[in-house]
């Protein structure tokens, strides 16, 4: 079923609203920011996997990739 936006479809979907209260305060944030494009539970998923990408990736990016080892200098 199509909504017109993420605050309809918590508001009379309680799957959709159980699955968006169970996740972290920070993803519903960022959910909260591209709420327009969020009309149905499939982007609602769809949007919260996008979101844990990109956070994973950011974290990623963060970190060296290669452990500078002890050469004896």
């Amino acid at each position: 079923m199509e909504y017109k936006d993420l605050h309809e479809l918590i508001r009379l979907s309680s799957s959709s609203r159980s699955f968006f209260l169970s996740l972290p305060t920070e993803i519903q944030c960022r959910l909260h920011t591209r709420a327009g494009e969020i009309k149905n539970a499939r982007q609602l998923h769809k949007t919260v996997y996008a979101e844990y990408d990109t956070m994973r990736l950011y974290e990623l990016s963060r970190q060296p990739l290669i452990k500078k080892k002890n050469c004896g200098l």
